[in-house]
């Protein structure tokens, strides 16, 4: 297919990002704290994270990041409460195609 009166750009990449977190940034009162402030507030409601909230935030992150543009990311997931696994995300971005 010939790209006809288009810009075509390669897709960005995202070299670092924590898709966990998508779902937590918008817990009231830790929008603006300081890390020391804000690591309290989220990990008890993280801790109850499961494999589907897992696989739901990076979902969400992946789509938003596809979205503006990037084709392309690395997860830094370092929380595995309650048999999360890596594959979780894995799944999400197998779904999503990034």
């Amino acid at each position: 297919m010939l790209a006809t009166r288009a810009v075509v750009t390669p897709g960005l990449i995202n070299t670092h990002h924590h898709l966990f977190q998508t779902l937590t940034r918008a817990v009231p009162g830790v929008q603006d704290a300081l890390l020391f402030g804000w690591l309290p507030r989220l990990y008890p409601i993280r801790a109850r994270f499961g494999p589907e909230d897992m696989r739901v935030s990076a979902s969400i992150g992946l789509a938003e990041q596809a979205l503006s543009g990037c084709s392309t990311g690395s997860d830094h997931l370092y929380l595995h409460p309650n048999d999360a696994r890596l594959n979780d995300t894995i799944d999400a971005a197998c779904e999503t195609g990034l």
